[in-house]
């Protein structure tokens, strides 16, 4: 998985950062939900750090900086940016399912 986002993504790319996050969604959306039956809860969190890390690195070139951009764009920032929460709801399941639980 982090060899096809690191793929898709460049942090040289340039386009904006919604376009960005557009562009790695539907990947890791499917991913997530082909997985989200198993006990795979270090491998969303491990690759929640990469998602991020990645976005991070993205803003911190396109502003000129350099380093990892911790300090400018902690996770906070990037969740209102609109990077997406594997935990927050991005797992749906069926409607049938769901009553199941």
């Amino acid at each position: 998985m982090r060899n096809k986002l690191k793929y898709l993504t460049c942090r040289r790319a340039p386009i904006k950062p919604q376009a960005f996050i557009d562009q790695i969604k539907p990947v890791v959306l499917g991913w997530v939900n082909y997985f989200k039956h198993t006990n795979a809860r270090e491998a969303f969190v491990r690759l929640q750090g990469f998602i991020n890390n990645r976005f991070r690195r993205y803003l911190t070139y396109r502003s000129k900086g350099r380093g990892f951009g911790w300090q400018n764009h902690p996770n906070s920032k990037l969740y209102t940016m609109g990077m997406f929460y594997i935990g927050s709801g991005m797992i749906k399941y069926p409607e049938k399912v769901a009553q199941d639980l």
